[in-house]
């Protein structure tokens, strides 16, 4: 198989794994919410914990101060996602909406970049929806917390991956034009 035919084998299994996770991500939004939040505040953690460590074993760091504060905010704000999760969703929450509205905006504007090309569409489409998604976001909160973030990355996964997708239906004219 020669490298085009290879790329376009990994692009498509890459979109039937994100809409996979997608269907999972819907079927199951609480466990989301709350797997994401735990995984965020799981790395948070873990990231504070080896930034301290580093600057504790090195004594002439450079900012080791800084360091310090630093692996301080990323242990306490992990620990906070872990013990107490819905201070945690509360906040991925309001990261996701900002993600989705930034998303949104720019596939946009990479579908306008493409839009002489076939498949533009499909990112115009997908960053219409991740708007949308911002959108009603921000107007049903607070109730909405509790499976909001589960469902709003289902909807996302499953969409990137249609994307993904049909990008692998157009990559062979793509690749030959390059």
């Amino acid at each position: 198989m020669n490298h085009s035919g290879q790329l376009r084998g990994v692009t498509i299994v890459t979109g039937v794994l994100f809409i996979i996770l997608g269907i999972l991500a819907y079927i199951l939004p609480r466990l989301t919410t709350l797997t994401t939040v735990l995984g965020f505040g799981s790395l948070l953690f873990v990231i504070g914990c080896l930034q301290g460590y580093y600057a504790f074993k090195i004594q002439d760091l450079p900012g080791r101060g800084w360091t310090f504060l630093s692996s301080a905010l990323y242990f306490l704000l992990g620990l906070i996602f872990l013990i107490r999760p819905g201070i945690g969703v509360i906040a991925v929450i309001y990261a996701f909406i900002a993600f989705f509205l930034i998303e949104g905006i720019g596939k946009i504007a990479l579908a306008l970049e493409f839009r002489n090309q076939s498949g533009w569409v499909g990112f115009l489409v997908s960053g219409i929806i991740a708007l949308f998604i911002s959108i009603i976001s921000v107007t049903g909160l607070p109730t909405t917390m509790i499976w909001l973030l589960g469902t709003l990355m289902a909807a996302y996964f499953i969409i990137v991956g249609l994307s993904i997708l049909f990008l692998a239906s157009q990559m062979p004219r793509l690749i030959n034009r390059f």
